[in-house]
């Protein structure tokens, strides 16, 4: 998915003594998810299509139904929502005819949705086995991987479906999402281009073309000054591509030569991103507490994706910090480094701070004015936006202004 901003609760990174957080509402913003083929009926050669909803009328009321049957009633159920009376039907097909590959499909469908990951990787595992060809087997794996997330095993499988069955859209969609995500938007653009020449009436086709232009945007060419600067905002131009929203009840937007959330309610974060996408980056900025209390948080994203999945790094303006993650829609949760701790390095109140986060391969660094006071290490996100954000607790209130926003392609040197 490719949201360019949002709105949330107050995240579960808390420091000592913050009250309980709410959990993060759903993003209204457009979005492509990896889709789901008809795993349950094997094609070969064609482009996937949805299966008719069968109905079984067995023509004597003496022979029992056989394994096809029981494989009929499943694609049926499944396709009306009824997951446990179509785990049933394979079920019962399976015992009948235990090399029935369209069985093993149906089953791997099923197990993915339901969450129960193992089950699901044994079936599809036990499909490829019956036969190495399926596309739809390949697709499946590779949503069951992304699910994982196992990003380069997705990648590896949505291309071995595309290989099989050159024809397979939906293996192209599914596999743009994943090099977007690992950084790699021309691949991706490719990609999402070859789904609609397959499917030029899609009914997504609106939404799809809108993340290629997003992509689009992605691979223009940043060059690197002497000092291997990529970008910076002093936040003077209202059109550098930050997020602009008036919300009363949480304000982002350029104001007064700066960038700035105000949040006036409690147990609330507030974020906005740049199509800045990069993989490996040093963000530089400056924040100040301009009114509010201190029990807050002020943050600096990397890898943003979408609201399912970014790195944010965290101060408090009563001296706290710390990084955490979302990974896959999860929690907002500490990385290794754990939960927020006290620095005196972080100067309380309205003292402005500057913030430095390093986002390099699996390395993810804090420095707070110009002291490394963090160091983690995590490869769940590969590459993302930038983003700013800031939240409260508790205690309702927090305005916070963002100045000399930077990217650098090279670390900070020690």
């Amino acid at each position: 998915m490719l949201i360019l901003a949002a709105c949330a609760a107050v995240p579960s990174v808390n420091a000592p003594g913050s009250a309980a957080t709410s959990p993060i509402p759903e993003d209204n913003s457009p979005s492509i998810e990896l889709k789901p083929g008809d795993g349950v009926q094997e094609t070969e050669g064609t482009p996937p299509a949805p299966l008719p909803t069968p109905t079984l009328e067995p023509t004597s009321t003496n022979i029992a139904p056989s394994a096809q049957d029981f494989v009929a009633l499943g694609n049926q159920a499944y396709y009306s929502g009824q997951l446990d009376v179509a785990l049933a039907y394979y079920s019962q097909a399976l015992a009948m005819e235990p090399g029935d590959i369209r069985v093993y499909l149906g089953l791997g469908q099923i197990y993915i949705e339901q969450g129960d990951y193992d089950q699901a990787w044994e079936a599809l595992n036990r499909a490829l086995e019956i036969n190495p060809l399926s596309a739809e087997a390949y697709d499946l794996r590779g949503q069951l991987s992304y699910e994982l997330g196992n990003r380069q095993q997705a990648l590896e499988d949505f291309s071995r479906a595309i290989e099989v069955n050159p024809l397979y859209g939906l293996a192209y969609q599914n596999r743009a999402l994943v090099q977007q995500e690992l950084g790699f938007p021309e691949a991706a653009i490719i990609d999402l281009q070859v789904y609609l020449a397959l499917a030029p009436d899609a009914a997504d086709l609106e939404i799809v073309e809108e993340l290629m232009a997003r992509l689009l945007d992605q691979t223009l060419p940043f060059t690197a000054d002497r000092e291997g600067r990529l970008f910076a905002d002093d936040f003077s131009d209202y059109t550098s591509g930050w997020l602009n929203n008036p919300d009363p009840f949480g304000l982002a937007s350029y104001n007064s030569g700066g960038y700035r959330i105000n949040i006036p309610v409690a147990e609330r974060a507030v974020w906005g991103t740049n199509d800045f996408w990069a993989r490996d980056i040093r963000i530089e900025v400056d924040a100040r507490k301009i009114g509010g209390s201190d029990n807050n948080l002020i943050g600096v994203m990397c890898r943003y994706q979408d609201i399912d999945n970014f790195y944010v790094f965290v101060i408090s303006s009563d001296g706290y910090y710390g990084v955490g993650k979302r990974v896959n829609g999860g929690p907002l949760e500490p990385t290794s480094a754990g939960q927020l701790q006290f620095s005196r390095e972080v100067r309380q109140g309205d003292a402005l701070n500057h913030i430095s986060v390093e986002c390099m391969g699996d390395q993810l660094r804090l420095y707070v004015n110009h002291d490394l006071l963090l160091t983690a290490t995590d490869a769940s996100i590969p590459a993302g936006a930038v983003g700013l954000l800031a939240a409260t607790y508790a205690v309702q209130g927090t305005d916070i202004m963002f100045d000399n926003f930077e990217i650098y392609e090279t670390p900070k040197e020690p």
